[in-house]
């Protein structure tokens, strides 16, 4: 039986988005409003970080260098606190049995993995952007895991943010959009128990 390439966003489909629990938190900390550490980051270090051009490391001096509140020991542990799976996650190796599973995700490999660890051997791929060295919606990206699905394939790709659906279906994947209230779940059960594209 062929088997769909099914391919997954990570935050904000299988474990929870850092954004916007953890620069919350970290906010608090500082006394800074809630979207001051997150409009920072975004404007000053997001690309540089998700690609891997900057370290983790960095990313920890940058945060106590925006306030010496931010004691990153603390931060660390905030930041693993907002890491939590998502309902999606438990359905992985049932997808595995009817889809070829691939991940791309816009993160960190050293803080995907340990909560990714579980359903590893039920991937197929995995692409995150500071092991390729560029981001979603960066066509380069998309073009790292097409290289890795098998060709004249149905691929199915899940975001949980539009801007990131553009370039898959220039590439002719179907996309869905991953909504907060897992409706997407449903659809992809669906789809794939009944090997329909």
């Amino acid at each position: 039986m062929t088997k769909h390439q099914l391919v997954l966003d990570v935050a904000g489909v299988l474990i929870t988005n850092m954004s916007p629990l953890f620069w919350n938190e970290i906010a608090e900390l500082s006394g800074a409003s809630n979207n001051a550490f997150k409009s920072m980051f975004n404007l000053e270090i997001r690309e540089l970080f998700w690609s891997g051009i900057l370290s983790e490391e960095v990313f920890w001096q940058w945060l106590n260098e925006k306030s010496s509140a931010i004691e990153i020991p603390h931060a660390r542990t905030v930041l693993f606190k907002h890491l939590q799976t998502l309902p999606a996650f438990e359905h992985i190796p049932k997808w595995s049995q009817h889809a070829d599973v691939h991940l791309l995700s816009n993160h960190r490999e050293e803080w995907l993995l340990p909560v990714l660890r579980p359903i590893v051997p039920y991937l197929k791929s995995m692409t995150i952007s500071s092991v390729v060295g560029c981001c979603k919606p960066d066509a380069a990206i998309y073009q790292v895991v097409n290289s890795k699905l098998e060709p004249n394939i149905q691929v199915i790709f899940i975001d949980d943010q539009e801007k990131n659906l553009k370039v898959p279906q220039d590439l002719n994947w179907s996309t869905i959009i991953a909504d907060q209230e897992g409706k997407w779940i449903e659809r992809i059960q669906y789809i794939l128990e009944n090997n329909q594209a």
